[in-house]
């Protein structure tokens, strides 16, 4: 959690969102700009997330998934929701610790960066 805040611009908003996840908002944020700061977090828990060994003993390497998703005009806040929930567990079924962007070129596609 205070990765991901202090990873953003004030005005942004982290919040837990159910049992292991986390929601981050960019307003006014591009969704180029989005997946990039996706990427970047991303990266850093890949190289400070098993800093401690004896964590990574118990728990494994720690990495992390982001599904990133623009709001359309005119739409309800829960269709951004299920499209960032479809290209995060996207990101888990391809082996984890990548990103995945919404293409609204092909609904059930999505853009990745490993």
């Amino acid at each position: 959690a205070d990765l991901l805040s202090q990873s953003v611009r004030k005005g942004d908003l982290v919040a837990r969102f159910g049992g292991e996840e986390f929601a981050v908002v960019l307003p006014q944020t591009p969704m180029g700009d989005a997946f990039a700061i996706a990427e970047r977090i991303r990266s850093i828990f890949e190289l400070h997330g098993g800093s401690d060994e004896s964590l990574v003993g118990e728990f494994g390497r720690l990495t992390a998934s982001f599904g990133v998703a623009e709001i359309r005009e005119g739409e309800p806040p829960s269709a951004l929701i299920q499209r960032a929930d479809q290209m995060l567990y996207e990101a888990k079924y391809k082996g984890r610790n990548r990103t995945m962007i919404w293409s609204s070129s092909a609904a059930t596609l999505g853009v990745e960066c490993i």
